[in-house]
């Protein structure tokens, strides 16, 4: 039981570091473009992502579905919990020390590494699905990343040259934050629904499981929110302007890019990042505009911390595994 508790708290610290340092994702263009203040996109940001969570999981609970069926841990009570718990302390590693050189990583795809090297740790190598578990999260990026790149692309392509004929600028402001609300609640529906399959996991064998569906979705829909709440700017500056500063009809194209991506990947149950896309949508919405400075140094180092996310995470969750059984033992 004291590590099943030991597993809510480190799970309670990594959701709050999501809100803390992947929810402002969806923000960063809104604040960059001052369409809204960093008080009021944060507010926005934190009711919107308590709802995504909780409405997304009534309606369509695809990727906890998901996140169920690739983990299932076929083992002892104990190593299971062993498993989670050095998971998701690995995110924890991971995601501060990333937050700290404000570099934006997805905390989820950093779990579900994580995740794929503990129950490799548990099995002893021996996982008949370990190659699945990849797939899907490889389809995912890529799937979204394209989606966020390819339409933020064209459609900037198209309002820059629709701006310059008719005065765009108020319809874009209030556009801007109705596409802010809507990528929070789908970063909540998206991020939170892979929390809350995690907390499934770690209340499956207890005296909470009947009552497990409910905790999770209230527990992971207020630390999300609370997290969100106390985010900063580092990670809104390295996205919103570091690595390009979008004008309102780019930043527009790269919300609406952004929201396409992630509602389509969230239905579809492919678990997903709204850094990844955002941050591709951005690019997409830069090509529009080759006059405008594009800071390929930060590019690189964002692109090589989600490089790193997977590998690394995987590494930390398979090795620290190891060590807690070894010490049991």
């Amino acid at each position: 039981m004291g590590l099943t508790v030991l597993n809510v708290i480190v799970l309670a610290i990594v959701v709050f570091v999501n809100g803390l340092t992947d929810a402002p994702n969806a923000i960063a263009t809104t604040v960059t473009t001052k369409s809204m203040t960093l008080k009021q996109a944060v507010v926005l940001s934190s009711v919107m992502n308590f709802l995504g969570v909780s409405i997304s999981y009534v309606i369509k609970p695809a990727v906890v579905s998901n996140i169920l069926q690739i983990f299932s841990f076929n083992d002892n009570e104990r190593n299971i919990q062993t498993a989670l718990c050095s998971a998701m302390f690995s995110v924890a590693v991971w995601a501060v020390t990333a937050w700290i050189f404000g570099i934006p990583t997805s905390e989820s795809h950093a779990l579900l590494a994580a995740l794929a090297g503990a129950e490799l740790a548990i099995s002893n190598g021996r996982i008949t699905h370990f190659a699945g578990i990849w797939l899907i999260i490889i389809n995912g990026i890529i799937i979204s990343s394209a989606i966020g790149f390819g339409v933020a692309a064209i459609l900037s392509s198209v309002l820059n040259r629709k701006s310059k004929q008719i005065n765009v600028g108020n319809a874009v402001l209030h556009l801007q934050k109705i596409l802010s609300a809507l990528l929070s609640f789908l970063h909540g529906a998206q991020d939170g629904q892979k929390m809350i399959g995690i907390l499934l996991l770690i209340l499956q064998n207890t005296s909470f499981s009947l009552f497990a569906e409910y905790i999770s979705v209230i527990f992971c829909s207020l630390v999300m929110a609370f997290g969100t709440a106390c985010s900063g700017r580092k990670i809104i500056d390295t996205i919103g302007r570091d690595l390009f500063l979008p004008n309102r009809v780019q930043a527009l194209s790269t919300d609406v890019a952004s929201c396409i991506g992630i509602a389509l990947s969230t239905y579809a149950g492919l678990p997903v990042s709204t850094t990844t896309t955002k941050t591709m949508a951005i690019i997409g919405a830069s090509m529009s505009d080759r006059s405008q400075c594009f800071n390929t140094k930060t590019a690189v180092n964002v692109i090589m911390a989600w490089i790193l996310t997977l590998p690394v995470c995987c590494f930390l969750g398979f090795a620290i595994t190891r060590i807690l059984l070894f010490t049991a033992s």
